[in-house]
């Protein structure tokens, strides 16, 4: 690493903190009856205490004196509820604050069975021919559940920026990535906006930003006669009205009118997840001129930004261009943004999906001004991490949430034996471990599949469409992608030997039985994309290109919600049996 780099990145993250009594945040344990929790001070200190549930959090205050234990353990006498608290000490003639985290030890498990996976944007039938809204998703997901499904899963369904913005005085361009959102505490609009465009785009892509522009002055229309009961819904929120005025940019029909489709977006949400299980996706972060980063500046490490190393996924170094959450600082208040992040999602699913938990320890960022490969790892002190595992373990008790994380790629070993001890289901990934020297064993309880939407679908995959792919756009030279097509020769060759195939199987009978092979592991769900039931080729996402190089997050489903034919489960795999269209 350059000293300049880690010069950069020190001079962001300024100072050391002074030593303190108590961390900002920590998470708490269950000693009996009472709550243990540490001090920074010596055996044999007397303390005075007090505390309450930080707000809308459940439980009642509570007040006594106690002797600090070895290692400065400090037990809070009387049961309260598992919730987030802030404490107040009173010791030596100091006072000291901090909060905690009372949780269970373990998230909730995966529930058992198969999924399936489809963007929204890649949704439509006759009732939304332009692009998946809240409704088509639970069409989709009724058939899902109709065919033995347990969960039907998709994107992040965050509000992007689907038109040209001003922020700050800044222009922000048009961004169709969900994972580059607006905001992390909010839907996305397109999930009500939708429904209001009749006509289909033509061809095997679809434009959000073309969708939105349709839609928007039905949107204007429908808001009209909602003044009232938005105003209030707004008001009941210092954030729904910060938002509101946010994607106004100072025009009042605008703000009304995202006011609007955030009232419906929250309403149609919670109704679809006491619907149907939903397996969501919570992405790293949030656009860098994005109303979270915009609202609260100083939750975020403003000159660093956050990107990926090389790994099983992308041999080249990323940058994302979005500034990373100062966590340290975020504990101040019990982590209260991210709990509402958390929340909003949590409240809604069935299962939470984490990208990138490696997060919780450890994240790759790179100074302004560096190239993505001179970044560092900003390592997260102890009690966040085992803080922010709380919190986790917390809300999936609380609204009955399973959690996986997405830990592929360069993860270091502690993060996943982190994830075992709190209950957080792995993933395993088919099509990367047949790229490993030597693969992994599917993990107990994980969740397992053929792919991401990072990675070529499966019949691509088989085709070494994939490796074409990158050649033609430089990210492969002639002799990278002949040593990739070679590997994927035997990749393909081990795959049909390890399920007994024929050699010359080929891509539909091979998916099948390793969807059959996945559903008899110790894998607790099985996820299959929605367009690897036809063997469709083109990759909803490229990674080391964005969206304004490639037509990344705009692949519309070559059919219909209302067409799939009939979606039956073979064991916990499932298949559509009618021809393609």
């Amino acid at each position: 690493m350059p000293d300049a780099t880690l010069a950069a990145a020190l001079d962001v993250l300024g100072p050391a903190p002074e030593p303190r009594y108590l961390p900002p945040c920590q998470r708490a344990r269950a000693i009996g009856s009472d709550t243990q929790v540490i001090v920074n001070a010596t055996e044999g200190i007397t303390v005075e205490y007090r505390g309450a549930p930080l707000p809308g959090e459940p439980g009642t205050p509570f007040e006594g004196r106690a002797t600090t234990g070895p290692g400065g353990t400090l037990v809070l006498e009387g049961s309260r509820e598992p919730g987030v608290y802030g404490l107040q000490l009173t010791l030596q003639g100091h006072r000291a604050e901090g909060t905690f985290v009372l949780a269970p030890e373990r998230a909730l498990p995966l529930p058992v069975g198969w999924g399936l996976f489809a963007p929204l944007h890649a949704l439509w039938d006759d009732l939304s021919p332009a692009h998946g809204d809240v409704a088509t998703l639970g069409r989709l997901a009724t058939r899902v559940e109709a065919a033995g499904g347990v969960f039907t899963a998709t994107l992040p369904l965050l509000p992007r920026f689907l038109e040209p913005a001003r922020v700050a005085g800044r222009a922000v361009a048009y961004e169709p990535s969900p994972y580059a959102p607006v905001s992390r505490v909010f839907w996305d609009e397109m999930l009500v906006a939708a429904g209001f465009v009749d006509a289909a785009p033509t061809g095997p892509y679809v434009e959000p930003g073309e969708v939105w522009r349709a839609a928007w002055p039905k949107l204007v229309d429908a808001a009209q006669p909602h003044r009232a009961e938005t105003e209030a819904w707004l008001a009941a929120d210092p954030e729904r009205a910060a938002y509101a005025a946010f994607r106004g940019e100072g025009d009042e029909v605008r703000r009304l009118t995202y006011g609007w489709a955030q009232m419906q977006a929250h309403a149609r949400m919670e109704a679809l997840g006491a619907q149907h299980p939903l397996l969501l996706d919570l992405p790293l972060g949030t656009h860098g001129l994005g109303f979270d980063v915009t609202r609260h500046p100083e939750r975020f490490l403003e000159g660093l930004s956050v990107g990926a190393p090389p790994d099983a996924l992308f041999a080249g170094r990323q940058g994302w261009g979005f500034p990373p959450m100062d966590l340290p600082r975020a504990g101040e208040d019990g982590f209260a943004h991210l709990r509402r992040c958390l929340e909003l999602h949590m409240a809604v699913a069935t299962v939470l999906r984490v990208d990138h938990v490696a997060w919780l320890h450890r994240l790759y960022c790179i100074p302004a001004g560096h190239e993505p490969t001179d970044g560092v790892y900003l390592a997260q002190p102890a009690w966040v991490t085992e803080s922010l595992y709380g919190i986790l373990t917390l809300l999936s008790e609380r609204h009955d949430c399973a959690v996986v994380g997405e830990d592929l790629g360069t993860v270091p070993p502690e993060v996943r034996e982190a994830m075992t001890a709190a209950g957080l289901a792995r993933s395993w990934v088919l099509e990367l471990e047949l790229g490993m020297a030597e693969p992994a064993p599917v993990p107990p309880g994980c969740l397992a599949s053929p792919n991401t939407h990072d990675l070529p679908l499966f019949a691509a995959w088989w085709a070494g469409e994939d490796v074409a792919l990158f050649r033609s756009i430089g990210l492969l030279d002639a002799a990278a992608e002949a040593e990739a097509l070679e590997g994927r020769a035997a990749e393909r060759e081990r795959l049909v030997e390890r399920l007994g195939l024929p050699e010359l199987a080929g891509p539909a009978e091979v998916l099948d039985a390793a969807l059959e092979w996945l559903a008899a592991s110790p894998a607790g769900a099985v996820m299959v994309s929605l367009e690897d039931l036809w063997l469709e080729t083109r990759p909803q996402n490229v990674p080391g290109t964005s969206s304004s190089d490639r037509p990344n997050w705009r692949g519309r489903a070559a059919r219909p919600v209302d067409a799939l034919g009939e979606l039956v489960p073979s064991s916990r795999a499932p298949r559509v049996l009618s021809e393609p269209a």
